[in-house]
């Protein structure tokens, strides 16, 4: 094969592959943490690591397998991509997780933390199974609070807010 042949193939072989599109970036999107503790780093720097507070955090840059993430306290840190979860692909994530092991408090709360706005039924259900499963995450109850004022149930948002809701007979 000739030289010439040889930058034609090539060529060739750069124009049939699929071209990266801005839509593959996740710069912008909001993203949920794919496990309980995950680590970031400030600019690269592994030895100068946090753990990101939040559960949904917006996305600030992607370089491919790490993101640029800012947590609820503002702080923002790279982590690796494979420790977060796309809000639209987080209900069957955390189905999955789930399906292994039903005793998952985490699952159960991102999972209702990720139904889309008209799903607020599935959302309640799913905090509530992990108030069940783990009482004392403040957290869930103001997750399970701000759903309930979703339905307009005022009640029970300031009884979760306030801590005092009973786990039984919530349907």
């Amino acid at each position: 094969m000739s030289l010439r042949h040889l930058i034609w193939a090539i060529c060739l072989a750069l124009l049939l592959l699929p071209a990266a599109r801005a839509d593959d970036s996740w710069v912008g999107l909001e993203v949920l943490k794919a496990k309980p503790k995950v680590l970031a780093d400030r600019d690269g720097d592994k030895q100068i690591s946090f753990e990101l507070k939040g559960s949904l955090l917006p996305v600030v840059k992607d370089e491919g397998c790490r993101l640029r993430v800012r947590d609820y306290a503002g702080r923002e840190g790279w982590a690796d991509k494979a420790d977060f979860v796309r809000l639209p692909d987080a209900p069957a994530y955390f189905t999955e997780l789930i399906r292994q092991d039903r005793r998952n408090a985490f699952a159960w709360t991102s999972r209702g933390i990720a139904w889309p706005p008209g799903e607020v039924d599935k959302a309640v259900a799913d905090f509530t199974e992990a108030l069940r499963l783990d009482p004392d995450q403040a957290i869930v109850y103001w997750c399970r609070g701000g759903a309930w004022g979703t339905k307009r149930d005022f009640d029970k948002a300031i009884r979760d807010y306030d801590g005092e809701i009973p786990f039984d007979g919530l349907s």
